[in-house]
């Protein structure tokens, strides 16, 4: 792996002076698990799109500088699934102008870099090709924990940069997007807005426990009766942890 990485020491250095080219690839985060319960794994993927107006671009390499909710989900790195048959994807510390802190990076902040195959330069679609997946561990619960492609971050600052598949050093990023995911209160959040206790999760325990739904019995004893309405009160009135 060391080796392969050194072939791509230049292009990542050098990427303020890359030459310029149309914008041609957006860069999008996508949630693919958009609710999950704390401790469960969130799974974003980052998707390279062809921008409007451009045909099959390609893409060799992606400089990403990335930002996320780090107080209620924290980075675990990249989902060893590699759907773009990437040959490194990863949060190298050096050479991160000081965003990699660790591998991965857990300030909320952080450098991934992403080397297409060799030879076999990747084609960013209409709809989206997935480059990579993150994998984030759901700390606490929120409606939003925002994941963000940041254009510029590091000291000294730098871009995040998509580098052309087919014409070496050439760069064609286009716009950046984010995404957000909601992570639950618990057992007692119970519908949308998800990561918020609030009067909808009280309705929703009510018709659950009228009608006999497995969701009102909380102490799962097959019995619907007021433990289980003691239970969802405390457990409410504990609020979103």
């Amino acid at each position: 792996m060391r080796s392969v990485l050194k072939k791509y020491v230049l292009p990542i250095v050098l990427s303020g002076f890359a030459a310029a080219a149309s914008a041609e690839v957006d860069l999008e985060f996508r949630a693919i698990t958009p609710v999950t319960d704390p401790g469960d794994t969130v799974l974003v993927g980052l998707y390279a799109v062809a921008s409007a107006g451009s045909t099959d671009p390609t893409l060799g390499a992606v400089e990403a500088i990335i930002a996320w909710d780090s107080a209620h989900i924290a980075l675990l790195g990249v989902d060893p699934s590699n759907p773009a048959n990437l040959i490194f994807a990863g949060f190298p510390v050096t050479g991160s102008n000081g965003l990699n802190e660790t591998d991965p990076p857990t300030d909320g902040d952080g450098l991934l870099i992403a080397l297409g195959p060799l030879g076999v330069p990747i084609v960013a679609t209409d709809a989206g090709t997935l480059i990579t997946i993150l994998q984030f561990e759901a700390l606490s619960g929120t409606p939003d924990a925002a994941i963000d492609l940041l254009e510029t971050g590091g000291v000294p600052p730098r871009n995040t940069t998509v580098f052309d598949g087919e014409i070496p050093n050439t760069i064609v990023t286009g716009s950046l997007s984010g995404t957000t995911v909601a992570v639950t209160c618990g057992p007692f959040d119970l519908v949308a807005p998800f990561g918020l206790l609030d009067l909808a999760d009280v309705n929703a325990f009510a018709v659950a426990f009228l009608s006999q739904d497995p969701i009102g019995d909380l102490n799962n004893d097959g019995i619907y009766d007021l433990r289980d309405i003691n239970a969802f009160v405390a457990g409410f009135l504990l609020g979103c942890q």
